[in-house]
């Protein structure tokens, strides 16, 4: 079983905040100076943590790991929101994770397979509502989804490709399709015209 312990943090002597310190030295920060509210964490990750193979997996039975009362969830660069969850399996840097990761996890009732992706429905990063979550078996699925999305929005029709050379979607009546790409075939003229011409 791998120990878990509390500490305090110092720098040249004065007290910074607690930290959680498992397994072979690593460590969660906490980032509060609240013994209280440290001692109340200490417990929860203790209580929620089952140990197998040397390595922390989130007993998703039990939900008593919450730290939304401790920590805010931020958002990320690239605008999906991250929680505090450092005791949790799929924590980037250490501690925090995506909102949609740990939603559709609950909602699937076990961890995401090997290279699942989570689409969101109506576009919008932050709507983690687990209706606006549909969960990809991979990344080119995920891809194939925003395409059709596209091609919805701008013509009303999903199932219309796009042009390789002038990348608007159309008909499939009035493309030719290959077994990789669609075109037009005035595009496809024009655009070895060009070839020729250089």
């Amino acid at each position: 079983m791998i120990s878990i312990r509390l500490y305090k943090r110092f720098k040249k002597g004065r007290f910074l905040s607690y930290y959680i310190r498992y397994g072979s030295g690593k460590r969660v920060s906490l980032r509060t100076k609240d013994k209280k509210i440290a001692n109340e964490i200490y417990d929860n990750v203790s209580n929620s943590l089952k140990y197998s193979h040397n390595q922390i997996v989130i007993d998703q039975k039990n939900e008593a790991c919450r730290y939304e009362k401790f920590f805010d969830p931020r958002l990320h660069s690239n605008g999906y929101i991250q929680l505090y969850r450092p005791a949790y399996n799929r924590a980037s840097n250490g501690v925090y994770v995506f909102e949609h990761i740990i939603i559709a996890e609950k909602v699937l009732g076990k961890p995401l397979p090997d290279g699942a992706v989570v689409h969101h429905v109506d576009g919008d990063r932050k709507n983690n509502s687990p209706n606006n979550l549909v969960i990809c078996q991979d990344q080119g699925y995920h891809l194939l989804l925003h395409q059709r999305q596209r091609a919805y929005d701008a013509f009303g029709h999903a199932d219309w490709p796009r042009c390789k050379y002038c990348h608007e979607h159309d008909s499939p009546t009035n493309l030719t399709i290959s077994t990789s790409y669609a075109y037009h075939k005035t595009c496809h003229r024009d655009y070895r015209r060009k070839q020729r011409a250089r």
